[in-house]
């Protein structure tokens, strides 16, 4: 049997950096990291679900 692991949390790949890239990518400006901290991610990043 294949297994496929996937990394949820960040720790092994930093997938919130390049949250932080699209965002900016599509509005034109980096948001600070105080604005997302303890956000939920689909709030924090309105178009999550075309990045992944």
């Amino acid at each position: 049997m294949e297994r496929l692991a996937v990394d949820m949390d960040g720790v092994l790949a930093d997938v919130y950096e390049q949250f932080f890239r699209y965002d900016e990518k599509d509005f034109g400006k980096r948001k600070p990291l105080e604005d997302v901290v303890g956000v939920e991610e689909r709030k924090a990043f309105p178009h999550i679900n075309e990045y992944v």
